[in-house]
């Protein structure tokens, strides 16, 4: 009886500790099951044009949008899945945009995006890239305050492969730029036009060239610069005021 007595209790406890790593796993699945909903569900912009193709892909394609190919002054957009690449091959006008962390929105070369709404909310990465003797823009066009937040990167790309071409990230209409947390750095062009960029305590704007064959250097053209951040030059990159 001793014997049988100690066999159940080491049962017992057996079975009370695969409850718990049964619990434990379901737990844990659970966390990663509402982590991965919530970063599809990031989306705060009002009535928004959301990336709903899963995967990788092109900006110029219907199917990829729940609403079809964003193209409008008052559209907000949302590319939110938390790991897509969504690659722009066309001009377009948008109202807002947001980008979630681990999302991307890669410029080719020769294209544009006009903002004509108050907010860039990124978390994720945005490439804009010049080249094959083409400049691509992100133009503020909306003519008060463009907010941008969210603890991405805005990269700016300008090569001389090709025939050159640069980047731009161009205010327009008096805009002026609030960086909130962003890193702004690359090579490329910040043109002010007679407008204003406000560097919050949180943003980084970084010359922070990758050599031949981009241009080494980062230009802050016309207009004014209040920093209350990081102006800074690395990677034997030129920033220029």
């Amino acid at each position: 009886m001793k014997i049988a007595t100690t066999s159940f209790l080491s049962l017992s406890r057996r079975c009370t500790f695969s409850a718990k790593v049964m619990i434990a796993s379901f737990g844990a699945a659970l966390i990663v099951a509402l982590a991965a909903a919530s970063a599809v569900a990031q989306c705060t912009l009002s009535s928004p044009d959301t990336w709903s193709h899963g995967s990788s892909s092109n900006w110029n394609n219907g199917t990829n949008w729940s609403g079809g190919v964003p193209n409008s002054s008052s559209t907000n957009v949302c590319i939110t899945d938390g790991s897509s690449t969504v690659t722009l091959d066309t001009n377009v006008s948008v109202a807002s945009l947001q980008l979630a962390s681990g999302n991307a929105l890669d410029f080719n070369p020769g294209t544009q995006i006009i903002l004509y709404g108050s907010q860039i909310l990124n978390a994720g990465q945005i490439n804009i890239n010049g080249g094959g003797n083409s400049n691509s823009y992100l133009y503020m066009q909306g003519g008060a305050t463009t907010t941008l937040s969210g603890g991405g990167t805005l990269n700016l790309s300008t090569t001389t492969t090709g025939g050159g071409g640069n980047a731009y990230l161009y205010f327009q209409n008096g805009t002026t730029l609030v960086n909130v947390d962003n890193t702004i750095q690359g090579d490329g062009i910040i043109y002010n036009n007679g407008s204003a960029i406000t560097n919050q305590s949180g943003g980084i704007i970084n010359a922070n060239s990758n050599g031949s064959p981009l241009v080494n250097y980062l230009a802050l053209e016309y207009g004014n610069v209040t920093n209350a951040g990081l102006l800074e030059a690395t990677n034997s990159g030129d920033l220029q005021l």
